[in-house]
């Protein structure tokens, strides 16, 4: 069935500048959306996940090349900008040099390998607005080794502000040989907390990007459901075919929207109990933030959430009836399996805004 249905040709220019390795990139869940709904290049063959963005290439042996904007003139950049119908900017973090090479980052700041936004980024994102295309853009899009000059200029494009908080759920919070939070978090609470890291369930760390400030809400003694939610307005439940409550375990921001005509279609939500609203209290945290910010009119998204980091096995991509078995089976709320959130949220969520922007193509 999924061999005999018509395909979808649409320019998508996607830039992962997180890729360490070809296996498992950034944005692999959006290619899955994007072979299901059988989305095709120009040449009308399918989007490869490790060929078809710009950004960082691991290669074999360490090494890597760079396809990016930097040095695109700005006739070029026009020319990407009527090429393309879309952007997505799935990721700009980049990599160190210790995570290229393997080893555990120590420190906050550990020396750049590549990344981070840039101004040809922004010329390039400007110019697609311009031109009313369709922009998606997610978690890390602000952060470091973006300049806070750059920043700015994002936040402006966008129509956002971002706090300088994100945060993510571990299922595991202590701290073991091959425990997954970050050392350098670690070491930034042990010094604002007299060398003590008390925590053993499992919980949502927050970290301040600004003034690097550890907060750490743990299950039980702060969270009455120990990761957050995505709580969907009625309208957005309609429109993009997704639950009212999903549960969410990877990295996430705290920003707002800037002007008053943008829609925010979901909100995270932290489950705290009385103690832990304590804790956000006195840390100026909010328990409510937006999870997914829309400008209208405009056709410019803002995920609040590392939402296409997600595990996806492309071979299912091409059965036709995967997403509708999936969506029944798995279990929205189960942090424990992270292809719950990819079938209950984000393919029917980027199935309905492609399938949506792509009509009002045709209409044009």
């Amino acid at each position: 069935m999924w061999k005999i249905s018509a395909s979808t040709q649409l320019n998508i220019f996607i830039m992962d500048k997180t890729v360490a390795s070809s296996k498992c990139p950034e944005h692999s869940a959006f290619n899955g959306v994007l072979s299901h709904e059988k989305y095709v290049k120009e040449n009308s063959k399918l989007y490869s996940m490790v060929e078809d963005y710009f950004g960082f290439f691991p290669k074999e042996k360490s090494v890597f090349s760079i396809r990016d904007l930097e040095k695109y003139s700005d006739k070029k950049l026009d020319s990407l900008a009527d090429l393309y119908s879309m952007a997505y900017y799935t990721d700009t973090y980049g990599l160190t040099k210790n995570e290229w090479s393997g080893k555990k980052e120590q420190s906050a700041f550990s020396m750049k390998l590549y990344g981070g936004l840039d101004d040809n980024d922004l010329n390039f994102l400007a110019k697609m607005k311009e031109k009313n295309k369709l922009i998606i853009a997610e978690f890390n899009f602000l952060a470091k080794p973006t300049t806070d000059a750059v920043r700015v200029k994002a936040e402006s494009l966008m129509n956002i502000n971002w706090t300088g908080w994100t945060g993510k759920y571990f299922a595991d919070l202590e701290t073991t040989e091959d425990s997954e939070i970050p050392g350098w978090i670690v070491s930034l609470y042990e010094i604002q907390n007299q060398g003590m890291w008390p925590f053993k369930k499992s919980g949502i760390i927050f970290v301040n990007n600004f003034t690097l400030k550890i907060v750490v809400l743990e299950n039980i003694k702060d969270l009455d459901f120990d990761a957050p939610k995505i709580i969907t307005s009625k309208s957005g439940q309609e429109s993009y075919d997704i639950p009212y409550e999903t549960a969410f375990s990877g990295w996430f921001d705290i920003t707002y929207p800037t002007i008053g005509s943008q829609e925010i279609i979901s909100y995270f939500r932290i489950t705290t109990n009385k103690h832990g609203d304590s804790v956000m209290i006195k840390n100026k945290l909010p328990r409510v933030f937006p999870a997914i910010i829309k400008n209208k009119p405009g056709n410019i998204y803002y995920f609040c959430g590392d939402f296409s980091d997600n595990t996806v096995n492309l071979q299912f991509a091409k059965f036709a009836c995967i997403p509708g078995i999936a969506r029944f089976l798995s279990d929205k709320n189960n942090i424990s399996d992270p292809s719950s959130f990819y079938w209950n949220f984000y393919y029917p969520m980027m199935k309905s805004i492609l399938n949506d922007y792509y009509k009002t193509l045709n209409k044009n």
